[in-house]
């Protein structure tokens, strides 16, 4: 894992966002993995919890 992200539609299969993490200060660079991700309650927010302890 290299702590990227992509969102996709689904029924097009086009890619139309990306986001790549970065290590907190203190981790490693091998630490940039996404080991989670729900949405909240109101299904807006994508909340993520990565390998860096964020």
């Amino acid at each position: 894992d290299n702590g990227s992200m992509s969102f996709w539609d689904w029924k097009s299969g086009h890619r139309f966002q990306s986001l790549e993490t970065t290590a907190q200060p203190g981790s490693l660079d091998a630490e940039t993995g996404l080991m989670s991700s729900t949405y909240d309650k109101t299904g807006l927010r994508l909340i993520c919890g990565e390998a860096d302890k964020t």
